[in-house]
Parts: C-alpha cells; structure tokens; sequence
C-alpha cells in the first residue's frame, strides 16, 4: 500500500510477513509489546530491521517499561525519511532487570499513503552487540562511539541549527530535517584556538577484504580549524595513522567521503575536531 514495503526483509520476497502501520489514520498510536525480556548483568542486544518511510508526519519510538512500572521510557527515536532500503537497527541495554520493549508508530493531523513504518526480524540476545556498521546517530546511545578523555571537549549530539550564526549544518545528513541528529563540535567560548575532541569508534575485526569508510560531513564557518581522520590498530602504534585531513570552510552543505582501510589488525576509527581561531568554525 502507498509507499510500503514491496517485501520483508527476512525472504526478500513478496511471501514473507513484516509489521507496518499502513492501516493508521491521522493523530492514532500504533504499540506493538514484547514478552517481558530479562537483562542480566551481561546486558542485552536488541536487534530489528526496519523502514521508515515518510515525510515526517509519522514518528517511529522504541519504549522500554520495566515489570514494576506503569510508564514506559524512551529510549530511541527514528525519523521517517525518503529511504526506501530496509536497515538495521542494534541497541544495547546494560541495566539489568525484567523489561518490555515497545515499537511505537505515531501519525500526525494529516496522513499521507506514503507515510510508513515497518520492523521485522525482532532478536534478542544476552551479551554485548556485534560492531554496528552503519550509524546514523538517531539512537542515543551513538552505535557505541565513545569520546576520547586525552581531548579538550566532547563532540555533541546534535538536531537542527548550530547556536553560532554563520556555521555549521541546518539539517543531518540522514533525513535531511530538523529533526535528524549529527553530531558536531562547539567552538564558542569557553573553547580555545587548537583544543581538540575526538571521537571514537567501536572496534572493528580483522579481514582479508578491504573495508570500506564513508562518512558525511559539513565544515561551515569562515575559521575553520581542522578535521582529521585516524585509524589506530588496537595494540598497534600509539600514533595513529592520518587517513583524512580538511581544513578549508567547504560553506552550508554536506560532502560524502569515501576511505579504503586495509583491517590487518582490528582497529578503531577516530574523528577529530580542532577549534579555529574563532566561534566561526564548526
């Protein structure tokens, strides 16, 4: 129906069943609950497959509630996009207990038949998560990219316009909307001329095929620092080795990036943020 999904995800066919809100009107609320899953001290990996389709008058919630209580707790947002591929999403709880998890859909006052959310191919499993290849930082807990304690400052979760005039993005890169997340460096007061934040990635596995690095991003203000590019081989060099380096204001829009990595070793991938001479560089 409209723009839904033509197949699921788990066949790839027109045979096989997935959930979606096709059948929601206007201002209605879409719950589909879990059994009550336990989450030991080991934490838990929540993994789905979803397509959120849609111009933003539906929103797409993940909810956790414990045993005991009556509400529930947001714990990741999706925005509906133009994206018409199935993606994975992967979120790690460590907090142990007995919860339900609930997939949420929401409509807006008026309901188009291209607006659409569909999940399948729900799993749960006790542990930590594997390495997430893509990241999109819509989920708050960032793919489990970590800020590195050596820097200055932390790179910020980010929606919208950046606070200082003349810099940074209006809008992420994922849905191309105020309400999508980036993430990006503060350079106002009280940072100074050549602090550096840096953040860092999940570790990546070892493989004897090239990988592949893309990333999107916006470098907008007429001080621009830099922004650099690391691969560190874990328990190689303390150095690490430079794979990017952009130090030019590229004006209001994004740029894609793409780097081939050789994985001899597991690794991490770092970004890096160095403060310009002003508030007008981001």
């Amino acid at each position: 129906q409209g723009n839904g999904p033509q197949y699921d995800h788990t066949l790839q066919t027109e045979d096989g069943w997935f959930i979606d809100t096709s059948s929601l009107k206007s201002n209605q609320t879409a719950r589909l609950i879990s059994t009550m899953t336990t989450v030991t001290t080991r934490g838990l990996c929540l993994r789905f497959w979803y397509r959120a389709y849609g111009a933003q008058r539906v929103k797409f919630n993940l909810l956790q509630r414990a045993s005991f209580d009556v509400n529930a707790t947001l714990i990741s947002s999706i925005r509906p996009n133009l994206d018409i591929d199935w993606r994975e999403a992967i979120i790690y709880r460590q907090t142990s207990g007995n919860y339900e998890f609930i997939f949420e859909g929401i409509t807006g006052i008026t309901v188009s038949s291209s607006d659409n959310i569909a999940i399948d191919d729900i799993t749960t499993n006790e542990g930590s998560c594997p390495t997430q290849k893509f990241c999109d930082f819509e989920s708050q807990d960032i793919c489990g990219y970590v800020s590195d304690i050596s820097g200055n400052f932390n790179w910020t979760r980010h929606q919208g316009a950046t606070f200082s005039v003349s810099t940074g993005p209006q809008y992420d890169h994922t849905t191309f909307t105020k309400e999508g997340y980036y993430m990006y460096i503060e350079t106002s007061s009280p940072r100074r001329p050549g602090d550096i934040a840096r953040l860092i990635s999940p570790t990546f596995p070892v493989s004897n095929e090239y990988h592949c690095l893309q990333f999107y991003y916006h470098q907008y203000g007429v001080d621009i620092g830099a922004f650099n590019v690391y691969k560190r081989d874990v328990g190689g060099s303390l150095n690490p080795l430079k794979i990017f380096s952009s130090r030019e204001n590229r004006f209001d829009e994004w740029h894609v990036m793409e780097i081939n990595i050789v994985p001899t070793k597991p690794y991490n991938i770092i970004f890096e943020g160095v403060v310009g001479k002003s508030f007008e560089g981001v």
